[in-house]
This record gives structure tokens, C-alpha cells and sequence, in this order.
């Protein structure tokens, strides 16, 4: 089935990120220490690239939550994505626990410009994965909840069967969904300034 395949697909990527990981996460394998002993024996501008590194892995969970996202709208497997929810925010706990350690090593270094920086972007990031969750709990409630699927169909729209309430919960969601996207593209936006502003702070 289509649920199974998306499940597959998703698990086969677990693997894939787990397995190509940071530098980092290598030499702690091999060498028994641990990340912040590893911190705070690189360079500000390994531990920089560190940083980048975890914001790449970030955007690529993004995408894959995302695939997971439109592949259960299909599906309707609710069980599926519950597993891929709980998976993603493990994800992204251990990805946080990274940044922190990068950037209370840059603290110690005397960073303390480039560590404000890092703290400036995890609360942006914070503010995004709350404004993604809104954006997937609104559209699962719409189309769970309140059949919204069905009437989200082009042959549905001007259908004097369908309750004027209904149309107006669907201008209501369509409203509220725009508005989501529009708090997720500036977030992004001031992500991608910080990152701007770290990359260059960090070559001076």
C-alpha cells in the first residue's frame, strides 16, 4: 500500500542520515569522548562549520517531514505519521543538543558575538517547527475532522448540496493556513539573515 511505501521511504532515510553524519559525531564514535570534549578542542571555525553542518541536516528533516506530511494527507494513515512525528522530534532533540554544545564552546572561546548569534537562530528555529506544526495540525484537522477534503474539490466549489457553513469553515481554514505561511516565510527569512550574519562575523 501506499502507507507502507511512505513508511519504508522514510525509515530508508533514518538510515541514510544516521550513518553520514557530522564530523563530530565520527570522532566521538572512534575516539569514546564525548561532544563537548570534542567542542572544545576545535577551532571557532571548525566549530562554526559544525553549526552549518546541523543546519543542513535541519532543512533536509524539513523536507522529509514534509514528504511524510503530504504522503499521509493521501494516505490517512494517522498511525504512520504519529511515528514519523515522534521520529522527527527526535531528530530535532538531538540536533538542538549539537547547537547548544557549539555554542557554549564558542562562549567559552570568547565567541560570545557568534554564541548570541547561534542563540538568536535556535529560537527562530524554534518559532518555525511551532509555526510547521500549526500549519499540519490546522490542514489534518480540516480534512479529518471536518470532511474538508471533499469539499476542497474543484467539481465541488459553487454546489448549492454543500452547507454555507462548510463554505465558510473552508474560506475560514484557507485564511488561517495563508496566515501560518506567511509567519513561516518571514521566520525564514530571519533565519537565513542570522546565518548571513554568523557567516560573515565568523570570517572577520
Amino acid at each position: 500500500s501506499s502507507g507502507i511505501n511512505a513508511e519504508y521511504g522514510f525509515n530508508h532515510y533514518l538510515y541514510h542520515f544516521n550513518t553520514i553524519t557530522t564530523k563530530t559525531r565520527v570522532m566521538v564514535d572512534i575516539n569514546k569522548l564525548t561532544s563537548e570534549e570534542i567542542f572544545s578542542e576545535s577551532s571557532v571555525q571548525d566549530l562554526v562549520s559544525v553549526f552549518f553542518n546541523l543546519q543542513e541536516q535541519r532543512v533536509e528533516i524539513y523536507r522529509k517531514w514534509e514528504d511524510a506530511f503530504k504522503s499521509f494527507l493521501l494516505s490517512k494513515d494517522l498511525q504512520i505519521y504519529q511515528r514519523t512525528c515522534t521520529t522527527i522530534t527526535s531528530l530535532f532533540s538531538t540536533i538542538s543538543i549539537d547547537v547548544r554544545g557549539v555554542e557554549g564552546a564558542l562562549s567559552k572561546k570568547g565567541k560570545g558575538d557568534l554564541s548570541q548569534i547561534i542563540v538568536s537562530i535556535q529560537q527562530k528555529e524554534r518559532d518555525k517547527l511551532q509555526a510547521t506544526t500549526e500549519r499540519q495540525v490546522l490542514k489534518t484537522s480540516w480534512i479529518i475532522d471536518k470532511g474538508g477534503n471533499d469539499v476542497a474539490k474543484p467539481d465541488a466549489i459553487g454546489d448549492n448540496s454543500i452547507d454555507l457553513d462548510i463554505k465558510e469553515g473552508q474560506k475560514e481554514f484557507e485564511e488561517n493556513v495563508r496566515a501560518i505561511e506567511k509567519k513561516l516565510s518571514k521566520v525564514e527569512a530571519e533565519i537565513y539573515e542570522k546565518m548571513e550574519e554568523l557567516r560573515l562575523e565568523s570570517e572577520e
